[in-house]
């Protein structure tokens, strides 16, 4: 098992010779658009187009710093499976993904993924998109 940090929320996982992403963000800034907003604090080491074949997507929610809407709809057709919280599938749907690769998972609620089991485990954590 090997992981790569490749930014704030970004981790490349290869686990059981496959490999998952979380949260990807690969924009220049954590918002909703690319004039203004936080910057990142370093270029991430891969670029979208340098990743593995990608077995899953891993999101934990929807704030710009985790969910980067240009990486979501560049990954919707490389990606096998999208794993979300409830309710951050659907924007994942509106962006293109198909609906038959995600998951959504509410609390205590798993799956398994090529013999990886994954576990949505409670979290408290406001989570919207837009500035109100």
């Amino acid at each position: 098992h090997s992981l790569w940090r490749l930014g704030h929320s970004t981790v490349l996982l290869k686990l059981r010779g496959r490999y998952f992403i979380t949260d990807p963000v690969f924009a220049e800034r954590a918002s909703p658009v690319q004039w203004a907003g936080p910057l990142r604090f370093h270029a991430p080491p891969l670029g979208l187009d340098e990743l593995p074949p990608l077995t899953a997507v891993i999101l934990s929610h929807d704030h710009f710093d985790h969910l980067d809407e240009q990486a979501i709809r560049r990954l919707a057709l490389r990606a096998g499976r999208f794993l979300a919280p409830l309710g951050v599938g659907d924007l994942l749907i509106e962006w293109g993904v198909p609906a038959a690769k995600v998951v959504q998972l509410d609390w205590w609620q798993e799956t398994e993924v090529e013999g990886v089991r994954f576990v949505a485990t409670p979290a408290q954590h406001f989570s919207g998109r837009g500035l109100f």
